[in-house]
C-alpha cells in the first residue's frame, strides 16, 4: 500500500507520552483537536511495522474517517531489538495515558490491532481486567477489533497447518519469515537450533493471553484469500475466544472494505 493511498483529509499529530515514548493522533480535518472527538480508537500495530509505515498510516487514517474517531497509535519498543515485555509495557502505558486524557471515556473507546499486535492488545485487556478485579477503576474499552489476529505462536497452532502449502502462491509472507517473527517476539535469537526450547518459548509467549478477559464485545476480521473456514484462521479465532470469554459477541468479516 503506497503513500498515495493515505487520505489527505486526515491530520496526523505527534505527541510525547513521557519517558521517550511517542505516539500519533489521527483524526479528520473536521476535528480541530482530539478533545473535540466523542469516539476514540487505540490502535496496536504488529512488531514488524511502525506508525510511520504508509500501510498503517493509510489504514488508521481511513478508520479515523469512517468511524469519526480520534485514533491513537503508539510507537512502542519492538521485538527483536527489544523484549516482548518492553513492548507490552509501552502499550499498557500508552493506553493508560489515553484514558487519562480529558474527555476520553473507556466506554467510548475501542482497542484495535492487527496480526501479532492482537496478542499485545489481548494481554493489555487481561491486565485491565485483573486490575478491575483487584478493586481498581474499570477502564476496559467498549470493545475490541482484531484484524487477522495472530495469537497462537506454538508450532502446532501456527506452523502445523497445511494452509501454508495450499496458499503459498498468494501468501506474501513465507513460513520462514513468520517463524523468524514469532521467535523474535518469543525472545529467541536463533530458530531451530534447540527445537524443544523454541516450542516452549513460543508457548510461553502465547500463554499469557490464554485467559478470559470477558470483553464487552469483540469483532474479528480475517483475510479474503484465506476464508474463515481455513484451519489456521479457525484456530486463531478459537484462541481469541478463549482469551476474551464466552460473553463476547463474535461478528466475523471476510475481506472487509474499511
Amino acid at each position: 500500500m503506497g503513500s498515495s493511498c493515505v487520505p489527505g483529509d486526515v491530520t496526523r499529530t505527534p505527541c510525547d507520552l513521557g519517558g521517550g515514548l511517542k505516539a500519533w493522533w489521527f483524526m479528520s480535518d473536521k476535528l480541530g483537536h482530539q478533545a473535540e472527538a466523542s469516539r476514540f480508537i487505540f490502535y496496536v500495530h504488529g512488531p514488524t511495522s511502525s506508525p510511520g509505515s504508509s500501510a498503517h498510516r493509510a489504514l488508521v487514517s481511513r478508520l479515523a474517517l469512517e468511524a469519526g474517531a480520534a485514533v491513537l497509535m503508539v510507537d512502542y519498543r519492538r521485538t527483536p531489538e527489544h523484549t516482548r515485555e518492553d513492548s507490552q509495557a509501552d502499550v499498557s502505558k500508552a493506553y493508560g495515558w489515553l484514558v487519562g486524557q480529558p474527555g476520553v471515556m473507556p466506554t467510548s473507546t475501542l482497542i484495535m490491532a492487527d496480526g501479532l499486535g492482537c496478542a499485545l492488545a489481548l494481554n493489555l485487556c487481561a491486565e485491565l481486567r485483573d486490575a478491575t478485579v483487584a478493586g481498581g477503576e474499570d477502564v476496559l474499552p467498549a470493545g475490541l477489533g482484531l484484524l487477522s489476529p495472530w495469537v497462537d505462536l506454538s508450532d502446532s497452532g501456527t506452523f502445523g497447518s497445511k494452509s501454508w502449502e495450499k496458499h503459498q502462491q498468494v501468501d506474501y509472507l513465507s513460513q520462514r519469515i513468520m517463524a523468524f517473527t514469532a521467535s523474535g517476539y518469543a525472545g529467541l535469537s536463533q530458530v531451530g537450533v534447540v527445537p524443544r526450547l523454541a516450542l516452549h518459548a513460543r508457548a510461553q509467549a502465547s500463554r499469557a493471553l490464554m485467559c478470559r478477559c470477558r470483553m464487552r464485545a469483540c469483532a474479528v476480521c480475517v483475510g479474503g484469500e484465506r476464508p474463515c473456514d481455513e484451519k489456521l484462521d479457525v484456530e486463531s479465532i478459537t484462541a481469541v475466544k478463549n482469551a476474551c470469554g464466552p460473553a463476547s459477541m463474535w461478528p466475523l468479516f471476510s475481506n472487509p472494505q474499511i
